[in-house]
């Protein structure tokens, strides 16, 4: 039973994902995340997405069959088909048409299937013919097959077929307005979710959305860290977004900024995993600052999968005070440093011996305590991890671990006022300022 429920409700996350971002725009990553668990984990109910799609179909197909017999809808061949629309009762087919309607509309796993159709149908084939079979030429057919039969008339069946259900189809277009789109788009803006609110607005009409689509635009590409494109996109919306200007700096700050929004979004496996690369450069920066060590002047440089990469250079370390400290406390726990990719460890290690501020010394092993202890749980174990995973692993709660990576910044060269850190909720406030002014 618990099997079950727990691929039902992955099934049911991930055709919400597909409903806002479209099936192409969704990865297996991204539905681990919207769950809560790891990759690992998901693949041990689905082994890819197409089997999730497959199981979404059979769901509806399901739905289809349970909705029939609980509205006694005729079923069958043609034959009996037929027979039992022209035995129903007028009252018995509007029923049988509104109940039609509320399951692509009001239906939740319904109508998140009509809209990932509306989405794909022009992006993949096997979406556009899921939408001909569920949406357009299967119901058209379907009616066509029934006026056929109640009429006796095959040249008129077919115009009938379309004057029935053209003002349904419609509707549906109807149903999804502007004004609940932007609706729609106000609450993706709200949790962060630039992409999804991109995709409802590109669904409008440009005459719809000329006031602010540039600006969603523009806080898509940020959460991306795409400041290319975000710069370019500052120079149309004038709205200047970022806060730390200097492009060698606001790299870390943006990034922090990211694993803020994981963590007020309740992704908290996202936001673990994200903690490691902005520790490391953060201590190698305070490194820099606070003692004078300048990180790759002990360093060579080598290239991973298309990529450089750097290691500790035993040529460069040795003879070094830096070398010594290193080898020095590797030796004390009767281990031997090895010249390996730089890690938190070896930075905390160096700044604990030339720094003599021990605020920033407990920062710094806090947070060497949140990666030993739940990082790599989280990377690599078929976990759920919640806010009080992370407390009982750490002892720290999320926002805590935050606070301690914001004081961080204060170590380093990076100058950061307090009201940086809200310069999301303020891009927020002027997207949705100029969704009112529309």
């Amino acid at each position: 039973m618990e099997e079950k429920s727990t691929k039902e409700r992955i099934l049911e996350e991930a055709l919400r994902l597909f409903a806002k971002n479209g099936y192409l725009g969704t990865s297996m990553n991204d539905i681990a995340r919207q769950l809560g668990v790891t990759k690992a984990a998901l693949y041990k109910h689905y082994t890819s997405k197409q089997e999730i799609l497959d199981s979404i179909v059979n769901r509806m197909d399901s739905l289809d069959y349970e909705r029939g017999k609980k509205y006694e809808m005729p079923q069958g061949d043609s034959e009996t088909v037929i027979r039992g629309y022209r035995e129903a009762d007028t009252d018995k087919i509007k029923q049988i048409t509104k109940v039609q309607f509320l399951h692509w509309t009001e239906e939740e796993f319904s109508n998140c299937f009509r809209k990932m159709l509306m989405l794909e149908q022009y992006r993949d084939e096997t979406m556009a013919a899921l939408f001909q079979k569920y949406l357009v030429s299967g119901p058209v057919s379907y009616m066509e097959t029934i006026f056929k039969g109640l009429t006796g008339k095959e040249a008129d069946a077919r115009q009938l077929a379309l004057d029935f259900y053209g003002p349904i189809f419609l509707m549906y277009s109807l149903y999804d307005a502007a004004d609940e789109k932007e609706e729609i788009i106000k609450k993706h803006i709200l949790v962060y979710d630039y992409q999804a609110a991109l995709d409802v607005a590109d669904s409008l009409s440009a005459e719809q959305t000329v006031q602010y689509r540039d600006l969603i635009y523009q806080a898509a590409r940020r959460v991306l860290l795409d400041f290319a494109n975000v710069d370019k996109t500052i120079q149309k919306t004038k709205f200047q977004c970022l806060p730390v200007r200097s492009s060698s700096q606001r790299k870390y700050f943006e990034y922090a900024l990211t694993i803020d929004i994981r963590l007020k979004r309740g992704e908290y496996v996202d936001f673990i995993r994200s903690i490691t690369p902005i520790v490391v450069d953060l201590f190698e920066m305070i490194l820099k600052k606070q003692c004078g060590i300048i990180v790759d002047d002990y360093c060579d440089q080598y290239k991973r999968a298309g990529q450089w990469k750097r290691m500790w250079s035993a040529k460069k370390l040795n003879g070094t005070e830096v070398g010594k400290v290193l080898n020095s406390h590797y030796q004390k726990m009767g281990k031997r440093f090895e010249a390996k990719d730089v890690y938190s460890e070896h930075l905390k290690i160096l700044t604990d011996h030339f720094s003599s501020d021990t605020h920033l010394k407990q920062l710094m092993e806090d947070l060497r305590n949140v990666e030993s202890n739940i990082r790599n749980l989280a990377a690599h174990e078929i976990v759920s991890v919640t806010d009080e995973t992370i407390k009982n692993l750490t002892d720290f709660y999320g926002r805590d671990i935050m606070s301690k990576i914001k004081e961080l910044f204060g170590y380093t060269e990076i100058s950061i006022r307090k009201g940086y850190w809200d310069s999301y909720d303020e891009m927020n406030r002027k997207i949705l300022e100029q969704m009112s002014n529309e």
